[in-house]
């Protein structure tokens, strides 16, 4: 596998012929970003072998070191704890891993702070920062019903799924214990604070089971939590075309 880049006297064109690793049996794709924040775009390479990264060197590309030795299906770059360095997420057929760019040329396995789930079968991964607050989420979900993309907040205040409890295709917010159903993105049970549904229609405060009946005394805190809406969850059309998932996300 070889690739091809440069200029030839200011006129677009290829002047430079650089070999980089395989990634046998197959190869999957690339991902670029500069990162190393030298002002060169460096570029990850994946297959069912192997995930090499590439440090662009002006004039060649040099493997550098990753903590991960096996292969991948796909691979995103995305800053996700807010430090300004591109971070790498890699979707693997035994589940996502999650390496950190630690600053200085090198990268930290930081997969133990992901979820774990009892089986994955994942072929994509994305970053996506839904709720606009310039940190970027994701939410990986294994249902009965399939392979689902949708949103890590919950649609009532914004705490996240990932820490909650999947029991088939329904999701359990541990904030207020709503259940929304991943599949059609209805609510299944209203939070403990009630309020409105999607629809409009008010819904009291709860007790879960054994608990003393929750008592909302009146005030301004309480008619806020009466009047909050808790919308339908949103989720994202997946497909399956020639063995990868395709997900449509909204044009921001």
């Amino acid at each position: 596998m070889s690739l091809v880049s440069g200029t030839l006297q200011g006129m677009p064109a290829f002047s430079m012929y650089t070999g980089i690793a395989r990634t046998d049996p197959e190869a999957g794709g690339v991902a670029a970003a500069d990162y190393d924040g030298d002002g060169k775009i460096d570029v990850v390479e994946y297959g069912a072998g192997k995930v090499a990264l590439l440090k662009n060197a002006g004039t060649s590309l040099e493997e550098a070191p990753l903590p991960y030795s096996g292969g991948a299906r796909a691979a995103v770059w995305g800053d996700w704890n807010g430090d300004k360095k591109p971070d790498l997420l890699l979707a693997t057929p035994t589940g996502p891993v999650l390496l950190t760019n630690v600053g200085d040329g090198t990268f930290r396995d930081d997969t133990k702070l992901l979820p774990k789930e009892p089986y994955y079968a994942l072929t994509s991964a994305a970053f996506i920062d839904q709720d606009g607050d310039g940190k970027l989420d994701i939410l990986l979900a294994n249902t009965p019903a399939g392979i689902v993309a949708t949103d890590d907040r919950c649609p009532h205040m914004s705490a996240p799924l990932s820490i909650g409890e999947l029991d088939g295709c329904v999701v359990a917010c541990p904030l207020h214990e709503g259940r929304f159903d991943l599949s059609t993105g209805e609510t299944i049970q209203m939070p403990t604070t009630g309020g409105l549904d999607a629809d409009g229609n008010y819904h009291p405060t709860w007790s879960p089971g054994g608990r003393d009946a929750k008592v909302d005394p009146p005030g301004r805190k309480a008619e806020a939590r009466r009047l909050t809406r808790v919308r339908r969850l949103r989720y994202y059309p997946v497909r399956i075309a020639d063995g990868r998932i395709q997900v449509a996300l909204p044009r921001f």
